[in-house]
């Protein structure tokens, strides 16, 4: 007779989750859950096992410890095997399939003015660390969202969750474990711990050379500024190098400053553009009609412009792109531009400024470049040997 496949169910926020961990119990599942998840289960039919009733221990010093238990993290733990399944029925517990999380809110108790390390102490989860660490080392399936279930169980009802979506999985969830006891350290430390954990988003052309392959471009999971690179999206055009990446930089900070001085002189809503080549300024113009503000960047340096990257506040329409490619330009095929980072972009302009042959005149749209641009204070690394 088949195992009944077991879920452990341990989330912060209650609220949507009955979709998904209904939709594992119409597929025969078992539910363990804690007892504040079990009464909300109830309230749309779903009948869940209180972590407490499969453990055989009531929760200590008001929910203080309720997971960390050997049927908790041996279910988790234990391996897929015929030994490891004899040994959990020995001792009574059950082998837990997928382990649904997600932690305590240690972040905003951070955040919170007057943080001390008592105050964040309530905050912080130790449970959830120790069963997806368990969840890890079992190769079991982790889901750390509804919406990740959702993508498992409906691979699970096509036969099975791929190993390469497990591993994705797994990877996520200490992921997350990395970031959150990253965060702790740097805050009980008063910042004399610190790091980084990026994720790659993209595949970079190559590095600041062409034999430097393979690069790739990171971003902290973190970090919700509107501006981050990860937040664009790539229209058009091959994928870009370091040294575009770079360049991209270069122009968002500049930009960055440019709002905020407009904003202290009482002038937020100006259109400005700039254009930058290899780290160097090419051009730079604010006004109100966005074709004259083009023109008057390509007038910087019209020659130096060529195979460089150019940002707009504004939308790129097919006057600026006719601009960008024609003005101050007397050869017979367009000037050539490497990239073009604007709000958004019309049909035609794209149609213009697309390089037919190299297809190296990459397009980023990001709504939030028309919107306000405040300095977010960031950390700047250098590396240096043995450090940065």
């Amino acid at each position: 007779m088949p195992r009944q496949p077991v879920m452990l169910v341990s989330v912060l926020k209650k609220d949507g989750i009955e979709d998904p961990v209904g939709r594992f119990s119409q597929l025969g599942g078992h539910i363990i859950a804690s007892r504040g998840t079990c009464e909300h289960l109830t309230k749309f039919g779903i009948h869940a096992m209180d972590v407490a009733d499969y453990t055989g221990e009531e929760p200590w010093m008001q929910h203080l410890v309720v997971t960390i238990h050997p049927k908790i993290e041996g279910g988790l733990m234990v391996p897929d095997t015929e030994a490891g399944h004899a040994h959990l029925a020995e001792k009574g517990a059950l082998f837990i399939d997928i382990l649904f999380n997600t932690m305590y809110d240690m972040a905003s108790a951070i955040a919170l003015p007057g943080a001390t390390p008592e105050s964040v102490r309530k905050d912080t989860d130790v449970g959830a660390i120790a069963m997806r660490h368990a969840a890890v080392k079992g190769n079991r399936i982790c889901a750390g969202s509804a919406d990740r279930l959702n993508q498992v169980l409906a691979t699970w009802e096509q036969g099975g969750v791929p190993d390469e979506l497990r591993r994705a999985l797994c990877s996520e969830m200490e992921m997350e474990c990395a970031i959150y006891l990253l965060n702790l350290a740097r805050f009980l430390s008063g910042g004399q711990v610190d790091g980084f954990i990026g994720r790659v988003t993209h595949m970079l052309k190559y590095g600041e050379n062409p034999f430097q392959i393979p690069a790739d471009l990171l971003a902290d999971p973190g970090d919700n500024d509107p501006l981050g690179i990860q937040q664009f999206e790539f229209l058009e055009g091959t994928a870009p190098s370091f040294i575009n990446v770079r360049d991209y930089t270069r122009l968002i900070y500049l930009f960055r400053r440019m709002y905020s001085t407009f904003q202290v002189n009482g002038r937020p809503n100006f259109l400005f553009a700039a254009a930058i080549k290899h780290g160097n300024p090419c051009g730079a113009a604010f006004g109100t009609d966005p074709v004259d503000v083009m023109r008057r960047v390509i007038d910087g340096s019209p020659l130096s412009v060529m195979g460089g990257v150019v940002m707009t506040n504004f939308t790129v329409n097919p006057e600026v792109a006719e601009i960008l490619t024609r003005y101050q330009w007397t050869a017979v095929r367009p000037r050539p531009m490497d990239g073009v980072l604007a709000p958004s972009f019309d049909d035609g302009a794209v149609d213009i400024l697309r390089r037919e042959k190299t297809q190296k005149c990459r397009m980023l749209a990001n709504p939030a470049l028309g919107g306000a641009l405040p300095i977010i204070p960031r950390m700047h690394l250098s590396e240096v040997p043995g450090g940065w």
